[in-house]
């Protein structure tokens, strides 16, 4: 009979065997997630791949991690970090988000108050970019080059907490109804993808914190494993946002060439970004949103696709994107201004890249300087007379139709004249969001384009050039727009030397109503009306223009307020010029209008 000693001494072997077996289990669990995880049969995972055969879990992943510190650029990013002083934006985010302030947009200044307890879903003004762009955790690099510069634990510490936070807040797939609705902002593929091009740059530098541990970088590689394999699940259809998806996995598939999907990332992206490339850019280098800003954006990623895997594009490949790069110089001013056109915001910054290109497609920028080009796929079309110092461009935007980015705007112009636009565009202020939707519906409005309108309604887009020539002496263009049921638009514009602007409208079909042609100025034009009916600037610095209207005596004259923005959520008020007339019968309707630049004349 056993005693009380031997059931205790029994029950104490089975519980040490059933530990054993566990860490066993545990063990080989590991082992066989670093195996599912990793591409072992790469040199520099040799060590890894060792300790697994051995079934030793814990001394692979202690291997990994010696190999992701030993990483020539998590070392090169750390010396960096600790050498470099941070910059103001990196400081004031940084230190922002130890309180849980967190900087999502430029537009929504000072940074939100999430809370103690980080509330994810926290959307005080219903703008969609700013809870689009929360889950993008633009402060979580300021965060690590902090914490590297000044050796500072506690910006590390709140690196990692906030991570793990918003990933047991934000699940995905969806558990609730509160997580189905977050889902579309949280895990959607644009944002999945800028998550996933932060995360090796954030490893770079994690991996050198003491606290910074084996289960940590497991943790972070499946991370960017699942993220990879989202992006790819959840992608955009079409557009830009396609476009980022694609060149951020295969960024992806670069920098952590270790992980076992890398090799099917890099072909998905490439495959898909040369199917984009020939369905996206017209013969004419113009991207079909027809928008410059995302143009721009555009052409950068296909370039840093080729950068990335030169061998996968051809050289037809390589002109294509060398003739965006130049159709996205053709559209800015001399003095490095630029049309506003679509959801164009300032674009000063991008210069530089444009630049770049330049240097990495001689061949598409080895053309005349300042001379007018038409680019009649896109409809945009760029009208030059004198030299850059002293002349004039016109830019008359009329094209095919488009999608968001795009705007109802066919037949709309800038017209630039000693560093001035005198024409420039609405802009597009906002993006879509209950709060926002009426504002940016009102910039997008054809009646905020200097254009022909009837009734103010909207037109519609399938513009087509009908006459383009371009002399030593004048440049003119002719474009026709389908713009309302039974009304078509034809816009001739000739820019003459001198500067001298001509804009010709005429209103044909049997659709009756009121039309109305706006002319958009800046900010600051004071406009003032003639004892002739003509009408002209009052700027500050003399640097005017005068307009005088033919077959004008049956249209009215008047100033309505418009606005103007150059940033997101910023925006300035604006004078416009309208002229207005009923439109009774199928009568063709026409006026001329002249431009000619006025300087010091008080």
């Amino acid at each position: 009979m056993k005693t009380k000693r031997d059931l205790f001494m029994h029950g104490w072997r089975a519980a040490l065997c059933l530990a054993a077996a566990l860490l066993v289990c545990h063990a080989r669990a590991a082992g066989d997630d670093l195996r599912a995880l990793l591409d072992l049969g790469r040199p520099e995972l040799r060590p890894v791949a060792e300790a697994l055969e051995r079934d030793d879990a814990a001394a692979a992943e202690t291997a990994l991690l010696a190999h992701w510190r030993a990483r020539a650029d998590a070392k090169a990013a750390w010396e960096k970090a600790k050498k470099r002083k941070p910059s103001d934006f990196d400081r004031k985010v940084a230190d922002e988000a130890l309180g849980h302030r967190f900087f999502s947009h430029a537009g929504y200044q000072p940074s939100l108050f999430y809370g103690k307890d980080i509330d994810w879903a926290y959307w005080p003004i219903k703008a969609n970019e700013l809870r689009f762009q929360l889950h993008r955790h633009k402060w979580f690099l300021p965060l690590l080059r902090m914490y590297a510069h000044t050796g500072d634990a506690k910006y590390y510490r709140a690196w990692r907490e906030q991570w793990t936070d918003w990933d047991k807040k934000n699940p995905f797939p969806a558990r609730t109804e509160t997580d189905r609705e977050n889902i579309r902002f949280a895990w959607r593929a644009l944002e999945i993808s800028d998550r996933l091009n932060g995360l090796p740059s954030q490893l770079a530098l994690a991996v050198h914190a003491p606290d910074f541990t084996a289960d940590d970088l497991v943790w972070f590689l499946r991370q960017i494993r699942r993220h990879g394999d989202l992006v790819w699940e959840r992608r955009a259809e079409r557009g830009n946002h396609l476009l980022f998806e694609m060149t951020r996995l295969l960024t992806a598939a670069e920098r952590c060439p270790e992980l076992k999907a890398a090799a099917t990332w890099r072909a998905n992206a490439i495959r898909t970004l040369k199917e984009e490339l020939a369905k996206q850019v017209y013969p004419d280098g113009v991207q079909y949103e027809l928008d410059l800003g995302y143009h721009i954006s555009a052409m950068n990623l296909f370039r840093s696709a080729m950068d990335l895997a030169p061998e996968a594009f051809t050289p037809a490949d390589r002109d294509k994107v060398g003739a965006m790069a130049a159709f996205a110089a053709d559209l800015f001013f001399p003095d490095g201004n630029h049309p506003f056109f679509s959801d164009t915001h300032d674009l000063s910054g991008r210069r530089r890249t444009l630049r770049e290109a330049a240097k990495a497609f001689p061949k598409a920028f080895d053309r005349p300087g300042f001379v007018s080009r038409a680019y009649p796929h896109g409809g945009f079309y760029v009208l030059r007379e004198g030299p850059p110092e002293t002349g004039s461009m016109t830019v008359l935007k009329a094209g095919p139709a488009a999608f968001w980015h795009n705007q109802p705007d066919n037949g709309t112009f800038s017209y630039w004249h000693a560093r001035r636009d005198f024409f420039p565009d609405s802009g597009s202020y906002v993006y879509g969001g209950a709060d926002t939707k009426a504002a940016r519906n009102a910039f997008r409005a054809t009646k905020a384009h200097s254009t022909l309108t009837l009734d103010d309604k909207n037109n519609s887009p399938g513009s087509k050039c009908v006459a383009w020539q371009a002399t030593d002496r004048a440049t003119t263009v002719t474009v026709e727009t389908p713009a309302y049921p039974g009304l078509t638009h034809r816009r001739t514009l000739t820019l003459a030397k001198g500067g001298t602007l001509t804009i010709e409208d005429t209103a044909e079909g049997n659709a009756t109503g009121t039309l109305a042609i706006r002319f958009c100025l800046p900010p600051g034009a004071n406009p003032e009306r003639l004892p002739d009916g003509s009408w002209r600037t009052r700027f500050a610095d003399g640097n005017d223009i005068r307009l005088d209207f033919a077959d004008a005596a049956d249209w009215k004259a008047e100033i309505e307020k418009g606005w103007h923005s150059r940033l997101h959520n910023k925006k300035e008020p604006r004078p416009i010029l309208k002229l207005s007339r009923a439109k009774d019968s199928a009568k063709s309707i026409h006026l001329t209008t002249t431009v000619t630049p006025l300087k010091d004349d008080k």
